[in-house]
């Protein structure tokens, strides 16, 4: 369960969020949307802090030459891998499983500077819900990039994995009308 009560945050003198207050149960897939500078990304970041077992999954991940997609991926595994990289059968497994639910299987060898934006992206998402020991995941823009049959099945997967998980799933989108269609709860941000 995530519980938020009477938050606000912001930089500086600016506030973003002003005594914000919400609860999300196990088991629920919700969407968190406001227009730009509302605050999203700042309250999955505070949310992430405030819990380190919830995973983050960031909007902007680079690209680095060099790394296979299944070596990028177990770089998120890090409490579960030793100093080289190196994961468990069990992480691997994990892994695998979350490429294939995602749909990318096929990519796993490839080095990540030659994948598109969509299918990079979808390895983040990958390595978000390859984490079997989080109390949360927590997704920013996980579907930037992704077109119309990526983003559904993005958006099924995070339903399902709620449920199956019986964990709280948060994600911001401006794929409202997407989005809306496997959520359990809306959260609105406006700053105005």
């Amino acid at each position: 369960m995530i519980e938020v009560k009477h938050l606000s945050l912001g930089y500086g003198d600016k506030k973003v969020i002003d005594d914000l207050s919400f609860e999300i149960a196990d088991g629920c897939l919700v969407l968190l949307e406001g227009p730009n500078g509302s605050g999203k990304s700042t309250l999955l970041r505070a949310l992430a802090r405030e819990d380190r077992t919830r995973v983050m999954l960031p909007t902007n991940v680079p690209k680095v030459k060099g790394f296979t997609l299944m070596d990028f991926a177990r770089t998120g595994m890090f409490t579960e891998v030793d100093r080289l990289g190196r994961g468990s059968r069990d992480v691997d497994e994990a892994l695998a499983e979350a490429m294939e639910m995602i749909g990318i299987s096929h990519l796993r060898d490839r080095d990540i500077s030659s994948l598109s934006d969509g299918e990079f992206r979808k390895g983040c998402i990958a390595a978000a819900i390859s984490r079997r020991g989080a109390s949360a995941l927590l997704l920013d823009e996980p579907t930037v990039f992704l077109d119309v049959p990526g983003r559904v099945a993005v958006f099924e997967t995070l339903a399902k994995i709620a449920r199956e998980r019986n964990i709280p799933v948060l994600f911001s989108s401006h794929d409202i009308y997407d989005a809306k269609r496997f959520c359990d709860k809306v959260i609105s941000l406006n700053n105005s």
